[in-house]
């Protein structure tokens, strides 16, 4: 059964019908920008049980895409939308709140992380294909990036919807949206990404912890906003009424 002809009156919807939706396409949010580095308020909730609850939401999230088609456009009923709301939210703060642990600024992880994906796919090798520099360069030259592009008008970014348009343009710019554009694919990326964050505490292993921990961070939030973004979620609005 396609995710896009569920009804209002299905099992499914029935458990979200009273959370709030947010969507990019009719915000008229005026509020302030939502700061990646905003102090969270539940920084004694121990590690595992934010590890927990990013498991949780993952999963929460991956039941709104389980019967998704790949080439099937998605449409979601308002009470679904609002449950992806409300899960995105809650994996973007728990994500803040475990960088704030362990001192690190969301922010300027995401920006070294952003410069790192840069270096690794340059727009010279790969416009239209998911092809690393390292395993390409044999094949073809690599060549400076236009600094005047878009994707490097958002090297410095601060707020969650700097992040969205960091996505945004990185996606675009390489003509990605094939694989940056269906929901369930980021999904299931943002599992694996997430995974990453659970072995890093599993392990512990080396000096480099938190840099480590810093770079699967910014990757959960990547392709959170990214999610989002597919998904018509207005992050600035959820965050800020689900975390003010």
């Amino acid at each position: 059964k396609s995710i896009g002809k569920l009804s209002k009156d299905d099992v499914i919807d029935s458990r979200y019908s009273n959370l709030p939706s947010f969507h990019l396409s009719s915000s008229e949010t005026d509020g302030p920008e939502y700061l990646l580095d905003k102090p969270v308020t539940d920084l004694n909730t121990s590690v595992d049980k934010h590890l927990c609850k990013l498991v949780e939401s993952i999963g929460l999230i991956s039941e709104a895409f389980q019967w998704d088609t790949d080439g099937k456009e998605i449409v979601f009923s308002s009470a679904k939308h609002a449950h992806l709301c409300n899960q995105l939210s809650m994996i973007i703060n728990v994500v803040r709140a475990l960088a704030q642990t362990h001192k690190i600024s969301l922010a300027e992880a995401f920006n070294q992380k952003m410069q790192k994906n840069r270096d690794k796919y340059p727009l010279s090798t790969s416009k239209g294909t998911f092809i690393k520099y390292n395993e390409n360069e044999e094949k073809v030259p690599k060549q400076p990036d236009d600094k005047s592009s878009s994707d490097h008008k958002y090297s410095k970014v601060s707020t969650i919807n700097d992040a969205s348009m960091a996505m945004k343009s990185f996606v675009e710019e390489r003509n990605w949206q094939k694989y940056h554009g269906n929901p369930r694919n980021l999904t299931l990326a943002l599992f694996g990404e997430i995974g990453e964050v659970i072995e890093l505490f599993i392990t512990k292993k080396g000096d480099k912890f938190d840099q480590c921990l810093g770079d699967e961070l910014s990757d959960c939030l990547a392709y959170s906003v990214r999610l989002a973004s597919c998904c018509d979620i207005d992050l600035n609005a959820a965050l800020s009424h689900h975390y003010p």
